[in-house]
């Protein structure tokens, strides 16, 4: 992740280059062993720019 200040409210970000594809399937780790996986069915982003927050996908632009 990069530190950013290009939105208010927001510290980080990360530009994911998805090539073709138009989403991007993802789980999320803590660094602990922990994992955030939707019970297994993952978290599903399209193109464009989301915020993800206590597992909430919001578009942002």
């Amino acid at each position: 992740m990069e530190a950013t200040a290009e939105m208010p409210g927001y510290t980080h970000k990360i530009t994911i280059n998805l090539g073709n594809s138009t989403d991007l399937i993802v789980c999320f780790n803590d660094g602990n062993g922990n994992w955030d996986s939707r019970n297994g069915a993952n978290y599903n982003f399209k193109t464009g720019t989301y915020s993800y927050s206590n597992g909430n996908i919001t578009k942002i632009n």
